[in-house]
């Protein structure tokens, strides 16, 4: 039977050819864990606030704006959570004789908030984080440098779509420029 030769099984005796079980392996079996997708930027910024309130009483009005933006483009209840999160970090009085004791108050702090259960689902992901100090606060300005860029990409698009249709004014084409080189300088 020509059937045999090209790794199939026999139809006279119903065993696979040697060819067919060399070329076919079988997966294992064993469950294998998916990739861990990349945690998105709200739910970064707000495991940095949770375990480093000061970063959140220390941001300007324009990195607030960004991180509550974040937020809003993930869902409605992360636009809450972070406008809940960025109150609790504005309400924490630190102690400036030992501003280590602000982690168990923070904590203590968002157990009691209404929105309690939401904070401890963030908490058990950050367990184990070996995350200091100076790496949070680094890894935040990164997110908000991220997020800036993000918002000059955005407008050079809008105008680059004016452009494109000759739509586009003086002023546009300045901004365009001008975006351009804020984005080259990094």
């Amino acid at each position: 039977n020509s059937f045999e030769n090209q790794g199939r099984v026999s139809v006279k005796t119903g065993q696979v050819s040697k060819q067919a079980t060399t070329r076919f392996k079988p997966l294992p079996l064993k469950p294998s864990q998916p990739p861990k997708a990349p945690t998105d930027l709200s739910e970064h910024i707000m495991r940095l606030l949770i375990q480093y309130p000061v970063l959140g009483k220390d941001m300007d009005q324009v990195q607030r704006q960004f991180a509550l933006s974040t937020a809003e483009r993930r869902s409605a209840k992360a636009l809450e959570l972070m406008q809940d999160l960025l109150q609790q970090c504005d309400s924490l009085q630190l102690n400036e004789t030992n501003s280590n004791s602000y982690f168990a108050v923070f904590q203590d702090q968002l157990a009691n908030s209404p929105l309690a259960d939401l904070y401890e689902i963030l908490r058990q992901r950050i367990l184990g984080s070996d995350l200091d100090f100076a790496g949070a606060k680094s890894d935040l300005d990164a997110v908000f440098q991220k997020l800036g860029r993000s918002d000059l990409k955005a407008e050079m698009t809008e105008i680059a779509q004016k452009m494109a249709k000759n739509e586009a004014s003086p002023v546009d084409i300045a901004r365009y420029r001008e975006l351009g080189e804020r984005l080259a300088k990094g």
